[in-house]
């Protein structure tokens, strides 16, 4: 009896802890919760429709998803080869970068459908509007300010649309916002690593490394860095 007493206690007790920090973790990351929230169930409704009107097919209706990114996958997968050939000879090509072919590789192999892939992608595209009212919240200060800025991203037509299907545009664009919130927390390091990464996902990263290496130095500037480091660092 006794015994028995003490383990519903222990249980209860148990359950009472838990819920406790779920309110904490709520209330502290209401904001983030909402914006995530909005941005994956929006696109994760509209990835359904697209499934029950248009079937599989309807995520990579776009020609540069069939032709380029699923292709290159396919072939990976099955040919080991980073190809946009339809059939042997499967010549490698050098036209596009090979992370999110990779990404969507992994993705077929761990045996997800394109449906799945697709709400891969939501998880992502959440995550990036996450990271953006971080950022804002850096910036600004301003918790209404962020949020707003977090949910128009959030709830972006066109992003809705290229986030349900198989292009690298969700993609690069959580590797590029991940990168500019590591510059806003002064992590130079990590942030030119992830940016590096989301030009492995498209090019145009590339163009923006001077701006992220003159927020380096003057961030280093600001804390009074010797200059010689700051050199070294802005090289590294």
């Amino acid at each position: 009896y006794f015994s028995s007493f003490w383990d519903k206690r222990i249980r209860i007790r148990a359950q009472e802890v838990t819920m406790s920090r779920l309110n904490v973790f709520v209330r502290t990351y209401r904001y983030e919760l909402i914006v995530f929230a909005a941005a994956f169930l929006i696109r994760g409704a509209y990835a359904l429709v697209v499934q029950i009107v248009s079937g599989s097919h309807g995520f990579i209706s776009f020609s540069d998803s069939e032709f380029f990114y699923y292709r290159e996958a396919l072939n990976i997968l099955n040919h080991q080869v980073f190809s946009l050939a339809p059939s042997a000879p499967f010549v490698p090509e050098g036209y596009h970068t090979p992370l999110y072919p990779l990404f969507l590789a992994g993705l077929l192999f761990a045996g997800l459908p394109l449906f799945g892939v697709v709400l891969v992608q939501d998880v992502l595209c959440g995550l990036t509007a996450v990271l953006a009212y971080r950022i804002g919240i850096h910036l600004t200060q301003s918790k209404t300010i962020s949020f707003v800025a977090a949910l128009v991203l959030a709830i972006e037509p066109m992003y809705i649309y290229w986030s349900t299907l198989l292009m690298s545009d969700p993609f690069w664009a959580f590797l590029f916002v991940a990168s500019l919130y590591f510059l806003t927390q002064e992590r130079p390091y990590v942030a030119m690593c992830v940016l590096g990464l989301s030009a492995l996902a498209r090019p145009v990263s590339l163009y923006l490394m001077p701006a992220f290496i003159c927020m380096i130095i003057y961030q280093e500037y600001a804390k009074g860095v010797d200059i010689k480091k700051i050199g070294l660092k802005a090289v590294v």
